[in-house]
């Protein structure tokens, strides 16, 4: 990656091939190969403004514009830019240099550019999930450099920039595989009762500090043209976003309902996907009267996986793959089903 930005072009013009290759290979965007690994985004985008003929060549390979492009990868970047401003510090000063030319490329005073793009640092320091977490020093010098240039105090500057930090935060536990979606949820139940109280919201319960932003968090993580991988991560942080919200789901879940449904129809989605059903139901069940109403919707859209010999996935894979994977699918739909039907079976008497 790091020969992308290259005043060579013949090396340039190789490492773009590559990654064209890569990309096919895994089926995935290029802009999923440039953007979706924060340690490969950082790299970019602490080189980028040195490099400033390479910004139009990246933005292509995104398929986005140079602005769209320096928006994204300025927040991944942010922590490592501001890494290198301390590290760099002499008698006169942080190194600002490249985070001055952020500003210049993107039209706006240095201060708000810190304020409007530090979301994905603060989601760092509030829950550390990068190879390389913040030691307790690190984390001092940042909580300094950002109250210092955003000219905001840090909880004035988290409560102005919750939404973008919740974003964050919901996404970085949807992409990270390592812990089951429950796991990943009840640790955002606790880091978003972290962050309502420095958010000063006055409300109690994470389930009424995330309802008036759930909507807004749903259509903003779905990417329609997205790849499968990036589709994978959506129905994670969609289900985590479930578990959070809590009591309040009955108001959200026919529009979840119908995002799991149509992952149903993705092979590839669907281990994902089946998952997140039982999860829902666990979640309804804290509504029963709603549990009832949804429960025939639920049950129709388990019963094509229930049986693996009515399964046919002839585009992916060997049939023993194949083969494995209804079982496997038919396996996870009936836990669906068990938990709807068995566990609650009080919700269900009188149906």
């Amino acid at each position: 990656f790091k020969y992308i930005i290259d005043t060579d072009l013949t090396a340039q013009n190789c490492a773009i091939y590559l990654l064209r290759r890569l990309s096919k290979k895994r089926n995935v965007r290029t802009r999923e190969l440039l953007l979706g690994m924060q340690n490969v985004a950082a790299h970019l985008g602490c080189s980028l403004p040195e490099n400033p003929l390479s910004i139009a060549t990246l933005a292509e390979l995104a398929r986005m514009t140079p602005t769209q492009l320096l928006k994204e990868i300025l927040p991944l970047s942010m922590r490592s830019l501001i890494r290198r401003a301390i590290e760099r510090k002499t008698s006169k000063g942080e190194d600002l240099s490249i985070l001055e030319e952020y500003a210049t490329l993107l039209n706006m005073p240095l201060d708000q550019l810190i304020a409007d793009y530090s979301y994905q640092a603060i989601a760092e320091l509030i829950n550390p999930r990068s190879r390389e977490p913040f030691t307790e020093q690190e984390s001092d010098a940042l909580k300094l450099f950002l109250q210092k240039y955003s000219k905001m105090d840090l909880l004035t500057l988290i409560s102005s920039q919750k939404i973008h930090i919740m974003r964050a935060l919901i996404t970085r536990a949807g992409a990270d595989t390592s812990d089951d979606i429950v796991g990943s949820a009840a640790t955002m139940m606790t880091v978003f009762k972290a962050l309502a109280d420095a958010a000063q919201s006055g409300v109690s319960e994470v389930s009424d500090f995330f309802r008036p932003h759930f909507t807004r968090m749903e259509m903003q993580l779905y990417d329609k043209n997205g790849d499968t991988l990036s589709h994978k991560r959506y129905i994670r942080s969609l289900t985590i976003m479930v578990w959070m919200i809590g009591k309040h789901l009955p108001q959200f879940a026919p529009k979840v309902m119908a995002h799991l449904a149509h992952a149903l129809n993705d092979p590839e989605l669907r281990r994902t996907a089946l998952e997140s059903w039982r999860i829902l139901v666990q979640v309804l069940s804290q509504r029963p009267q709603h549990l009832q109403r949804a429960a025939g919707q639920i049950v129709v859209a388990m019963l094509p996986y229930l049986d693996p010999n009515t399964q046919k996935d002839d585009k992916h894979g060997s049939d023993k793959v194949s083969n494995s994977r209804a079982i496997e699918d038919a396996s996870r739909a009936a836990a669906v089903i068990d938990e709807l039907v068995l566990r609650k079976s009080d919700v269900m008497r009188g149906m």
